[in-house]
């Protein structure tokens, strides 16, 4: 089994429009966690004023060049480029956050280059839908599968197909204890059913165990009015 993602990162050289202390901070945090994530030296930031359809916007911009670690895996760009900006975005407090209204990530993919945006409203939905899944998780852990099973969304998933008590029990008699969870990354997107359009976020794990590990994938919708799970993945 391959582990898709995982990361090191050695270090980072950033360029700024200006510098608060808090700006700072969250650059040296985003420096520290990178250097524990990828492998390359080709890494730079700035903040500054752009414009976009002729409105200025306040936009954070990463870039990452050549990586042996990104070059060698088989994950999507959008693994990667969620993964720093969401860091960069933890790393923030809420007044720092509220300076910009993008964050941008580039990276290289052996020649290929990609970068994606993210809004800030984007990153506040993600940040609250991996909060509830944190909840979901707590329900498994305590194997309360009953009450995990109700976080699926029963209009949308056949809830009666869904056995999390033999699917996690097996899990753990094969591969032993959990021992930790490490988010790769995640997705945005649409998904169609039943001719209705629904925005989702695909949250992607690493589950290590004591012998070890899978990969698993979680698809919920990101209406916090009905913010429920509508897939689950394990590889």
């Amino acid at each position: 089994m391959r582990i898709s993602g995982l990361f090191l990162l050695i270090c980072i050289l950033f360029s700024c429009s200006e510098e608060t202390p808090k700006a700072v901070s969250s650059r040296n945090e985003l420096k520290k966690y990178i250097e524990e994530r990828y492998q390359t030296k080709e890494v730079s930031a700035t903040f500054g004023p752009e414009i976009k359809n002729g409105k200025e916007e306040s936009c954070f911009r990463v870039s990452v060049g050549k990586s042996p670690v990104i070059d060698q895996s088989k994950s999507e760009p959008e693994l990667f480029t969620s993964d720093i900006v969401f860091r960069l975005y933890c790393d923030m407090d809420k007044s720092e956050r509220k300076k910009y209204d993008v964050f941008s990530v580039k990276i290289t993919q052996n020649n290929q280059v990609t970068e994606i945006s993210y809004t800030n409203k984007q990153l506040k939905e993600v940040n609250t839908n991996l909060l509830w899944l944190d909840g979901f998780f707590q329900l498994l852990a305590k194997k309360e599968y009953h009450f995990a099973k109700g976080q699926f969304n029963s209009g949308l998933v056949d809830t009666a197909a869904i056995d999390l008590e033999g699917t996690y029990e097996s899990i753990a008699q094969n591969l032993g204890k959990l021992k930790k969870q490490e988010l790769q990354g995640f997705e945005i997107g649409e998904t169609s059913i039943d001719s209705h359009t629904y925005p989702v976020m695909k949250a992607h794990y690493i589950s290590f165990y004591e012998n070890q590990y899978t990969l698993c994938t979680y698809t919920l919708l990101m209406d916090a009015s009905n913010q429920k799970l509508i897939d689950l993945e394990i590889k």
